[in-house]
C-alpha cells in the first residue's frame, strides 16, 4: 500500500544563470570596495565616498546572500495544504480542504499571472508562490480566492493528490 500520509518538496534556485549574474554582481562590488578603500585607487568615474561604497556593498551582498537563500517549502496532507516562502516567512501558510472549492496541476505563465516569480499577491484575490518553471498547483477557493504554488515534482504532486482523492472516497 502506497503512503498518503504527506507530499513534501523543498524548491531552490536553480538556475545556472541566476547564480553566475548574482554572483559577478557580488564579486563586482567587492572588488570596487577593496579598490577605493583598501589600495586608495578610486573606483569609477565619479566616486562614492568609502563610507557609501561600503554601506552599498553591504547592502548587495546582504540582498544576494537572501535571494541565494530563498526555499519555497510545501507540505500537502490530509488536512491540507501549507507552504512557506523561506527566508521570508518562518511559519508555514495553512490552506484547509475544506476551504477549497477546486484544486488542479497545471501549466501556467508566472510573469502573465501573477507578475513574476517569488511571492506574487495581486489584487487581493490572487496569491502565488513561484521558484522556478511554469507548473503549479491552483487552489480555488469557495470565495473565488486563487492560489498558485509552484511545483518541480508535477507527478508525484499529482500522484498523492489522486491517492488523497481515493482515501475520501472511502
Amino acid at each position: 500500500m502506497k503512503n498518503t500520509s504527506g507530499f513534501h518538496e523543498i524548491q531552490t534556485q536553480k538556475q545556472w544563470w541566476t547564480w553566475a549574474v548574482l554572483i559577478a554582481t557580488a564579486g563586482f562590488m567587492v572588488y570596487g570596495c577593496y579598490r577605493q578603500v583598501v589600495t586608495g585607487i578610486t573606483f569609477g568615474s565619479n566616486p562614492a565616498s568609502n563610507t557609501w561604497l561600503i554601506i552599498l556593498t553591504l547592502f548587495v551582498v546582504l540582498v544576494i546572500v537572501s535571494i541565494l537563500m530563498l526555499k519555497l517549502d510545501t507540505y500537502i496532507d490530509k488536512n491540507g495544504v501549507y507552504v512557506r516562502f523561506l527566508p521570508f516567512q518562518q511559519k508555514y501558510k495553512f490552506y484547509d480542504w475544506k476551504s477549497v472549492a477546486s484544486y488542479e496541476v497545471r501549466k501556467y505563465n508566472p510573469a502573465l499571472e501573477f507578475g513574476g516569480w517569488g511571492y506574487r499577491y495581486r489584487s487581493g484575490k490572487k496569491i502565488a508562490y513561484s521558484m522556478n518553471g511554469r507548473i503549479g498547483l491552483q487552489l480555488t477557493f469557495l470565495d473565488n480566492k486563487i492560489v498558485m504554488i509552484g511545483t518541480q515534482k508535477q507527478e508525484e504532486m499529482l500522484q498523492f493528490l489522486n491517492l488523497l482523492k481515493e482515501e475520501s472516497r472511502k
